[in-house]
């Protein structure tokens, strides 16, 4: 009897020391991308919704690391314009893995510097927004003294990578606003 006590004792001893070597789960969201992004009324009154892609509208390189993705551009007339777009992979390492390999900020950014390749750009501190949060910033002086700018702010919930991008005016495309626009796309992203 004692024997088996032993053996029990044991192999309780060796599950617990298995369960803590191998750490918690990684969470994982299952909801649509559709469902996760924002919306012109999240972005607020006058806003609409110019262009929508789903997944299997994307090009190789999302598919290459995503489940599932959604994009959409919105205009304000006379103001600007912002872009949102949410991707899903199937862990958090995978989405890690596809920041590490495709650097979505740098991409972004460069695509931004050839159409204005006279415009400045910077990485900027970014808000506490979801996890591993980037935040970048390009500037275009323009003639009548108006300074166009372009926000851009990456960030991963879990295995969810969003992008939110906003591009007018300098008193309209502020990092106060795509802070609050990141915010309301964290809040979506369950």
């Amino acid at each position: 009897m004692k024997y088996y006590r032993l053996i029990l004792g044991l192999v309780a001893i060796c599950l617990l020391l298995s369960m803590a070597a191998c750490g918690p789960k990684e969470p994982i969201i299952e909801t649509p991308a559709k469902e996760m992004n924002l919306s012109a009324e999240d972005l607020g009154s006058g806003w609409k919704l110019d262009a929508e892609q789903n997944y299997d509208e994307m090009g190789a390189e999302v598919k290459k690391y995503f489940k599932d993705g959604n994009f959409r551009s919105f205009s304000l007339e006379e103001k600007g314009m912002a872009l949102s777009q949410v991707v899903c992979a199937s862990t958090v390492s995978l989405v890690q893995k596809a920041v590490k390999e495709a650097d979505p900020m740098k991409m972004f950014m460069d695509g931004l510097k050839q159409d204005w390749p006279e415009a400045t750009t910077e990485i900027v501190e970014a808000p506490d927004i979801g996890e591993e949060p980037s935040l970048g910033k390009l500037s275009l002086s323009m003639e009548g003294g108006i300074t166009l700018n372009a926000w851009v702010l990456i960030f991963r919930k879990a295995n969810v990578l969003a992008l939110v991008s906003l591009i007018g005016a300098e008193d309209f495309a502020t990092k106060e606003l795509i802070t609050e626009y990141g915010r309301k796309l964290e809040a979506k992203i369950q």
